[in-house]
Order: C-alpha cells, then structure tokens, then sequence
C-alpha cells in the first residue's frame, strides 16, 4: 500500500535478479548460506541472520500507521458531524419531526453554491413559520446554516427523508428548491444538490418536475 509495508521482519537472505529490483526472489536456506560461505562466494563476516537497523523496522509500521491515521480521521469526521447535527437540532428547538428534517435540508442547500444569500435565509424563514406557526429568527437560521455542510454526504442526504412517507419527502425536495431558487439563479452546484436530494430520497422525476413548475408558478 503506497510503498509501505505493514509488518517488516527479518527471515533470512534471497537471491534476485536486477539488484533485487524484481518481483520475484529466490529463497537461501541456512545450509546453501554455510555452504557458500565456505566456498568464498559469500562473505565469511556476512551474519548467518541479516540484522535490520532501527529504521527500517520502523519502516515496516509505516502501512499500519497509514491505516491508523485514515481510520482516526474518518472517526474524528465522523463524531464532528454528529456534534454540528445535534447543534443544529438544538437551535431549532421543538419542531415536529418533519420540520426539523425539512429546515435542515434548506440550510444545507442554502450554502450549496458555498454563498449564504439573504433571499435564501428569508425563505427559509418563510417556510419555517408556515409549517410551525412560529417565527424562526434569521439569526438563528444563520447558525444553523453555519453548522451545516456545503457538500453533505451520501447518508446526510438520506437524512432529510429519514422515516417520512412520500408526501413529506415531495415537501422536503420543494422546500429546498425553493431555497436554491429564491435569489434568481441556480448553479450547478445547486443543481447537482437538488438532484442528489431527489435521488435520496427517491422521488421520480416525473414528481421532481412537478416540483419545480410548482415552485416556479408560486413566485
């Protein structure tokens, strides 16, 4: 893996081909060694058991220690992401599930183009109070946005559908195109986030397009 081997110990010599530069080696057992050594074709100070410095036993942790740092860094990903999750949560206090789900989609979208635009945090808002009754104050849609990710993954997506039937998953997938559209133009990022919403949370397209002329029409 990368060059770098995951156990290195010393069994004993080989022969090869090219400088050892080959991918194929032949083994000395310990009496062709002797014997060689006895016939002058092999050093007689050479050791019967090739001795390895330090470095090159340390060397041979290198694969182990590359495994160890991916495999901590996914971890430490992975408990930020929960901790910005439960973040967000708490700044939007006891709505139903469903809301909840749907306003941290459109804070995620809001920053898929990687700008926050004021029309989109006023949407959201927008929303926000038609499906609980109560104001979401812009300050708190900002800091929720601010714990959210521009490029969420895989399962991150499948969280915005999470548990909800197919007229609430419809609900999510307008509620972010509405954000993507509020300030006059989509990117591609944008589109590419609507899209992958879409497909997580397995709305057809026929339904998708349904969507947007649906939106477009309530501007």
């Amino acid at each position: 893996m990368f060059y770098l081997g995951f156990w290195r110990v010393s069994h004993g010599y080989a022969l090869a081909a090219n400088g050892c530069d080959s991918d194929t080696y032949y083994d000395i057992s310990e009496a062709d060694f002797k014997e060689a050594q006895s016939n002058g074709q092999i050093s007689a100070n050479l050791p019967e058991k090739p001795k390895m410095t330090l470095n090159q036993i340390a060397s041979g942790f290198g694969g182990l220690a590359l495994v160890a740092l991916l495999v901590l860094f996914l971890l430490l990903k992975s408990v930020g992401g929960a901790q910005r999750k439960s973040a967000r949560k708490a700044q939007m206090g006891q709505m139903p599930v469903v809301a909840t789900q749907i306003v941290d989609a459109m804070c995620h979208a809001a920053i898929s183009d990687g700008e926050l635009d004021d029309s989109e945090v006023a949407t959201i808002a927008e929303i926000a109070k038609q499906m609980t009754g109560e104001e979401l104050a812009e300050d708190r849609i900002r800091l929720i946005i601010s714990k959210a990710s521009a490029k969420p993954t895989d399962s991150e997506f499948k969280a915005f559908g999470a548990g909800l039937g197919p007229v609430e998953k419809e609900l999510v997938l307008k509620a972010v195109f509405a954000v993507i559209a509020a300030d006059g133009q989509i990117v591609d990022s944008e589109h590419e986030f609507f899209i992958k919403t879409a497909q997580a949370l397995g709305v057809d397209a026929d339904t998708v397009r349904r969507i947007v002329e649906d939106v477009r029409d309530d501007r």
